[in-house]
């Protein structure tokens, strides 16, 4: 148990920036030969050459190529602990297609009726124009936003759920203290979030990949999957 803890707080520091690559594997290299437990993997010798070594060891243990795919890196205003100042951050969030186009596999019809809200649905002007043989094309989203206290901090996530289920997918995770500080209120952060799930809704709305980044920036490393599969149908 107490190896799992250092462990997972030594991957966490490396996350948060707390400690750099070469000195988590430095520590893990030296608890481990010490007789501490879980850290093992990822020590590597510290008298390696400091050229990208430590990084790539950690990176091939921890899988974090793989990791960095699934998300799509956007560049948000922020302050606080990653920033100097108001600065642009490189912040990761989860594309809310690519997490839920594989929850749903029923009919519309199936749950027609079965909750009182969707009487609502029966009566919106996307059902309407749809018309009545297409209703089992449509399926029902709402986005949540929420603020959820932890500790001496508070987290801000935003959630997109499945109104036919109820499941859930988080889309986007950060802390409350880092918002710009402008006098915006934290809307210059936000802007960024909501325009790149903007940007996945509208091309999945058209029953497609998005075919461009939401910043018109070149597609990033991370962004390869998304780049071979740009304006390809959706499932």
């Amino acid at each position: 148990m107490a190896g799992e803890v250092f462990r997972d707080w030594l991957i966490s520091e490396l996350g948060s920036g707390g400690l750099d690559a070469k000195k988590v594997c430095t520590i893990s290299f030296m608890a481990a030969a010490s007789g501490a437990c879980g850290v093992s993997d990822l020590g590597y010798n510290p008298d390696a050459p400091s050229d990208g070594h430590f990084y790539s060891h950690l990176k091939l243990v921890l899988r974090l190529e793989a990791i960095n795919s699934k998300f799509y890196w956007i560049r948000s205003p922020m302050t606080g602990k990653h920033a100097q100042g108001r600065e642009k951050v490189w912040v990761p969030i989860l594309n809310p297609v690519e997490e839920i186009e594989n929850q749903f596999s029923g009919k519309l019809s199936d749950f027609w009726g079965e909750d009182d809200w969707l009487e609502s649905l029966e009566e919106h002007p996307v059902t309407e124009m749809a018309g009545e043989g297409n209703r089992d094309e449509i399926l029902p989203y709402s986005f949540y936003v929420d603020a959820t206290p932890f500790s001496a901090e508070s987290f801000y996530g935003i959630f997109i759920t499945n109104l036919l289920t109820g499941i859930s997918a988080l889309c986007a995770i950060l802390l409350k203290s880092e918002f710009c500080q402008c006098g915006c209120r934290g809307q210059c952060t936000l802007f960024e979030f909501h325009s790149a799930l903007g940007n996945f809704l509208g091309a999945w709305a058209h029953k497609k990949h998005i075919d461009k980044r939401h910043d018109n920036l070149d597609w990033l490393q991370s962004d390869s999957e998304r780049r071979d599969r740009a304006g390809f149908p959706t499932k």
